[in-house]
């Protein structure tokens, strides 16, 4: 998915611009299709847990 995508969901577009830049970049490198806003938070807690430096 491109950054767009994640730009036509009010709940996903919010949280995802929170994100920090690495964990933006990371989601979208991954090319998965998450079309939720839980699907994203789990994901991003997981990478960032996983991730510790990609907090910014």
């Amino acid at each position: 998915m491109s950054r767009e995508d994640y730009m036509y969901n009010n709940d996903v577009r919010e949280y995802f611009l929170k994100l920090p830049a690495p964990v933006q970049n990371a989601v979208i490198d991954t090319g998965m299709e998450i079309s939720t806003l839980g699907e994203l938070q789990m994901w991003a807690e997981h990478y960032m847990k996983s991730h510790p430096n990609s907090r910014g």
